[in-house]
Parts: structure tokens; C-alpha cells; sequence
């Protein structure tokens, strides 16, 4: 019986090894699959490409890219003519299936675009004297729809921005309040001369003459976005058409906001003497209850100080496209009260040439 036990022990180890072999020489072979992003490709816009293999996963860094037979360098394309294109990628000796894609024309562009204002205050609801930047605001964005204001709450605020500190680094705005016009120009809080005591004692032809001086302004691009949200699932796109040929150090910057936040704000001006006549404050109480805080930014899509867009981009009556599919932020109290406030940079100044906003779910074409 010993005898018969291990020669029936060694068939069982044959017949297995012969087994594991033979499944090692049954797998499928590789395939390649490849990917193009955004799905509707338009004139002038640029693409992404991404391939996969099914057993080693991403791979496009190390994919060759053929765009209608043609090899095209890494794995963005611009395509240039509307109608069918193809692509296909290629792996250690491995071709991906062709996908073909459609392309449209480009949208048709205004020859010149309508010049809008961003201004950025810098606020808090501890700070005292910002009701006053507020209102403000409110002059100015009453005085011409151009206006797109963006609150930046700071320091011990519930609020705050995560990025104010570089902010208030970058553009000298410490010390609240603080607004800035495109970015790097000051909008003086004490402007009338010789009444800063009188702080409320707000001169309305002297701010909006200010702000005319920008808006009047030539506009070297324009913007256009596109919108979309299903629960907290946020989809947009933004373009950019240039009327220009060349635009230095031109960047994409993207902003949510939300507006109808209620929350306390300290408020120095209430039953304060010297602003008695003229404040619009000092008959509310310190601090106002349930004040509510508008344009409130909540989170930026791009980097704040901004994304380049290519130079290969910037030419008059090209469109730059970049689309975004994001998450709608935890701390956001109700989706329906968000906005999109995009704006390009520029110029050695690299001051904001001009600014887009529109309501989240909504769409702003080019003007």
C-alpha cells in the first residue's frame, strides 16, 4: 500500500502543474482601448487622449498617438478642420481599434467683447468697518451689471477662504477692509478726501466715475460658460475667444460662489455719532443678526493666481476650451444659490482683462 501511495501523490503534482501551465497559456491577448476627452470636439479646441490596456491599466504616458493615420506629439491634438476624424493608439508593438469623433465647426465669436469689471473684496463677519465695503459694492454693481463682485472672507471666519492668506500676500490686502479692481487695483474705502472719519459719508459719483475708468477699457477676450449640475455632480465648461493675436501671460482663473449665507456680522457703525446723518448702518445694531453674506467664495477650480492657457491658443477669433466635472464642496449650503465666476489674466501686471459669471444649471454665451 506505501508502494501505490506516492506514485499516485506524483501524478496528482504532474496532472496540476500541467493544469496551472496550461491556464497561463490560455490567456486572452492584450487589447488596447483609447479614450478622447471632452467628448464634443470643436474647432480650435484642444483634445486629450488616453489609452488603456486590459492588463496594465493606464497607459498613455507610454502610448504612441495617431490622429487620422498621422503621429502627433504626446496626446493632446487641436484639430482644425471640422467633420470625421480617427485616432488610435499604439503599445509595445500593440494598436488600439481606430474611434472616430466628429468635430464640429467653431462657434462663431463676437469681433469685440463686452468689457466686465471683477472686483474682490476681502471681508469678514467679525470685521466691524466691512458693511461698509459692502455697501459699496452695491453702489457700484447698481450703477452697471459689468460689475462682478466676489466676497473673500478671512481669518477667524466660518467663511473663509482656504487661500486668502496667499491672496492678501500677493495683492498687499491686509488690514480689512480691502477691495481690489481686476485684481490689483485698489478700490479706496476711504476715497472722499479729507472725510475718513465719515466713513459711511459714501459719494457715489466719485466710485463709479472710478469704476467707468475700467469698464470703458477695451476688452482683449471674452468668455462664454456652460453649465450643469445633477445632486453635487458639477459639470462646466468655459471658453475663452480672443480678439487679440498675442496676450502675455494669459491664465484661467474659476470661482464658485454662494450667495444667502446668514450669519452674524459685527458692525461698528451702529449709533455711532459721526454717522448719523449719512450711514446706512448705524441704526442696526452691532452685531446684525442673520446679516446675509453674498458672493461668497467657496472653492477655486484652477489655481488661484491661474492656469496658463497655451499661447498656441491666443489668436483673434480662436476659442480656448477647458471643461471641468467636479464636486459641489461639502460646506456649500444650498446648491441653487451658487454662481461661476471665471476670469482671464494678463499683461505683465497680470491684472484680470476680463470676467464671465453666471448661475450654476445655467448658461452665458459670449458678449
Amino acid at each position: 500500500m506505501q508502494f501505490l501511495k506516492f506514485p499516485f501523490i506524483f501524478a496528482l503534482i504532474v496532472f496540476f502543474t500541467l493544469s496551472s501551465c496550461g491556464t497561463e497559456e490560455d490567456l486572452e491577448p492584450d487589447t488596447l482601448t483609447v479614450q478622447l476627452q471632452p467628448a464634443q470636439a470643436v474647432v480650435g479646441q484642444p483634445l486629450t487622449f488616453s489609452s488603456n490596456s486590459y492588463y496594465a491599466g493606464n497607459i498613455t504616458q507610454n502610448s504612441t498617438f495617431y490622429v487620422n493615420g498621422t503621429q502627433i506629439q504626446g496626446n493632446t491634438y487641436t484639430p482644425t478642420a471640422a467633420g470625421d476624424h480617427t485616432v488610435y493608439a499604439s503599445w509595445q508593438g500593440l494598436s488600439s481599434a481606430s474611434l472616430t469623433f466628429h468635430v464640429e465647426p467653431a462657434e462663431e465669436i463676437p469681433a469685440t467683447f463686452t468689457k466686465k469689471v471683477m472686483v474682490e473684496d476681502y471681508t469678514g463677519t467679525w470685521c466691524g468697518w466691512c458693511p461698509g465695503m459692502t455697501k459699496m459694492l452695491e453702489i457700484l454693481t447698481t450703477h452697471s451689471d459689468r460689475v462682478v463682485p466676489v466676497a473673500i472672507h478671512c481669518d477667524n471666519d466660518p467663511y473663509r477662504f482656504e487661500f486668502q492668506d496667499q491672496l492678501q500676500a500677493a495683492y498687499n490686502t491686509t488690514g480689512l477692509p480691502k477691495a481690489r479692481i481686476n485684481r490689483i487695483h485698489p478700490l479706496n474705502f476711504y476715497m472722499v478726501a479729507g472725510v475718513i472719519p465719515d466713513r459711511c459719508a459714501v459719494e457715489t459719483e466719485q466710485y463709479t466715475n472710478l469704476i467707468d475708468t475700467y469698464l470703458n477699457q477695451p476688452a482683449p477676450a471674452g468668455l462664454a460658460i456652460e453649465s450643469s449640475i445633477s445632486g453635487n455632480n458639477l459639470n462646466f465648461t468655459v471658453q475663452v475667444g480672443f480678439a487679440v493675436n498675442q496676450l502675455e501671460n494669459a491664465k484661467l482663473v474659476v470661482y464658485l460662489l454662494e450667495d444667502g449665507l446668514r450669519y452674524n456680522q459685527v458692525n461698528y457703525f451702529s449709533g455711532s455719532q459721526p454717522y448719523v446723518n449719512n450711514c446706512y448702518y448705524y441704526s442696526q445694531p452691532n452685531p446684525i443678526p442673520n446679516y446675509e453674506h453674498n458672493y461668497t467664495l467657496r472653492r477655486a477650480y484652477t489655481d488661484i493666481f491661474g492656469d496658463e492657457i497655451p499661447a498656441t491658443s491666443i489668436s483673434q477669433g480662436n476659442v480656448y476650451s477647458r471643461s471641468f466635472n467636479v464636486q459641489v464642496p461639502a460646506e456649500v449650503e444650498n446648491n441653487q444659490n451658487l454662481r461661476l465666476v471665471a476670469f482671464v489674466m494678463g499683461t505683465n501686471a497680470n491684472e484680470v482683462v476680463n470676467v464671465q459669471q453666471v448661475t450654476v444649471g445655467q448658461s452665458q454665451a459670449f458678449d
